[in-house]
């Protein structure tokens, strides 16, 4: 992972040696790029007021040599390009970020007290 900044805007590029459409893109996408709000949320509670008044949040990108999808995953996946009900829904959209060590306190004692969290845990499908 690189973290950069351009036109005042955190951005983050990832580079992978492989990932799975299906069972690693969404995910790996999904855990990059909160780990960049995270980092994001960071440097605004650390930096000087006049730089973290300035700072956005920008994107992530991840760059992979190898993206394919497994034989035993290929029939899921093209189920996905049709419209399938069956899809879970959201109720919401996942919050923001507010702070930083808050919620990485929640991620490192398995708790849910941060509002990111908390949607976290009720979302997650623990099969």
């Amino acid at each position: 992972m690189q973290f950069f900044v351009r036109q005042n805007k955190l951005c983050c590029t990832v580079a992978s040696r492989s990932t799975d459409i299906y069972t690693g893109l969404p995910y790996d996408i999904g855990f990059f790029s909160f780990v960049t709000e995270l980092v994001y949320k960071d440097l605004k509670q650390r930096l000087p007021k006049d730089k973290a008044d300035n700072l956005q949040l920008g994107f992530t990108t991840m760059k992979t040599n190898f993206t394919q999808i497994y034989d035993k995953t290929r029939t899921s996946a093209l189920k996905l390009l049709e419209n399938n009900p069956q899809a879970p829904q959201y109720s919401t959209d996942m919050p923001e970020i507010h702070d930083a060590q808050e919620t990485l306190s929640d991620i490192y004692n398995g708790t849910a007290h941060t509002p990111v969290m908390k949607w976290i845990y009720s979302n997650a499908d623990f099969k």
